[in-house]
């Protein structure tokens, strides 16, 4: 029987462990019962993976010193979160033991457990964050060290409503806050148009990704101000003082996911005093400054919505 002793109490039948090179254990499945005596309580890790609905992944993860970084539970456990008494699946942690993520559901998408099935099966969060009054299902909690919450993501179709310092934005996927609760940022569900500096922007990521809600496309600085927008729909027009123009535009790829399908890839615009710094679909970061140059949102000409389209030979639908 291959036993680890942690901090928490002894690991029995561990298997495909992975050692740090001081000897500490960083990662570990567990093939029998064990009870770990934690910051939160008791929890015991998951050690029977027959049901089909289970990730399959390390039960155990440490930090170099020996404090645990993440439980994935045997069963749904009842946690003492610091907003509330929550159901988990799946933990992780500060090295110093606080939660730094509790997933209510931690389980493989299939057949046999859906979207849909894990939405019905989740229960509203209900806080006040900052004036925010929130009663939305929320698929992670993220948390600074401090216990306040850092960002909420939301599963897929939950949609949320806030007035923000730029106007109400309807968002999707996640929100994040500051440690003193203000909005930090925000994951637009729809084309939102967005007065600045330099004109107006519409707002939208088409492929966001999804996994946390701690960075968003629409970034607000510590005070409300506005700081970056991702779009697809908006272009940036810069003329210089030699009058020379040069044009920066979402462009057009295709799809990773579906090489018969193109999509839209978002250009950034950050801003800052002074100017703005512009990350293009291709990664690349240019810098204007107002004092430099003119610099202007213009109507993102590439523009295609999304039709479905599957490169018919007639295009009808795109054109």
């Amino acid at each position: 029987m291959n036993e680890y002793m942690t901090v928490y109490g002894t690991l029995r039948s561990i298997v495909n462990e992975e050692y740090y090179d001081n000897g500490m254990v960083n990662e570990c499945f567990v093939e029998e019962e064990c009870l770990l005596q934690t910051s939160i309580g008791i929890l015991v890790p998951k050690y029977d993976y027959s049901d089909v609905r289970s990730k399959y992944r390390n039960a155990l993860s440490f930090y170099r010193s020996g404090q645990l970084k993440s439980i994935y539970l045997a069963t749904r456990t009842k946690i003492n979160s610091p907003v509330g008494e929550y159901c988990a699946e799946m933990i992780t942690f500060y090295e110093n033991g606080g939660i730094h993520r509790l997933f209510p559901f931690y389980r493989h998408i299939s057949g046999y457990w859906s979207e849909e099935d894990e939405l019905l099966a989740l229960k509203p969060f209900n806080e006040n964050i900052n004036g925010i009054l929130f009663h939305h299902k929320i698929s992670c909690y993220c948390y600074y060290p401090s216990g306040s919450i850092k960002s909420l993501t939301l599963p897929k179709n939950e949609e949320l409503i806030v007035d923000t310092t730029i106007g109400v934005v309807h968002g999707r996927m996640g929100i994040s806050f500051y440690e003193n609760g203000r909005i930090e940022s925000i994951e637009p569900k729809i084309e939102t148009n967005i007065k600045t500096p330099i004109g107006i922007v519409a707002a939208f990521d088409n492929a966001p990704i999804g996994v946390h809600g701690d960075n968003n496309s629409l970034k607000f600085s510590e005070d409300g101000k506005l700081l970056s927008i991702k779009t697809i729909r908006s272009g940036f027009e810069i003329i210089d003082n030699e009058n020379t123009n040069i044009q920066i535009l979402p462009k057009r790829r295709r799809s990773f996911l579906d090489i018969d399908k193109f999509e839209m890839v978002p250009v950034e615009i950050v801003f800052r005093e002074g100017g703005v710094d512009i990350l293009d679909s291709d990664g690349w970061v240019y810098e204007y400054s107002f004092g430099s140059c003119q610099i202007k949102s213009i109507p993102n000409k590439l523009y295609r919505p999304d039709t479905g389209c599957t490169n018919c030979a007639s295009h009808s639908g795109c054109g």
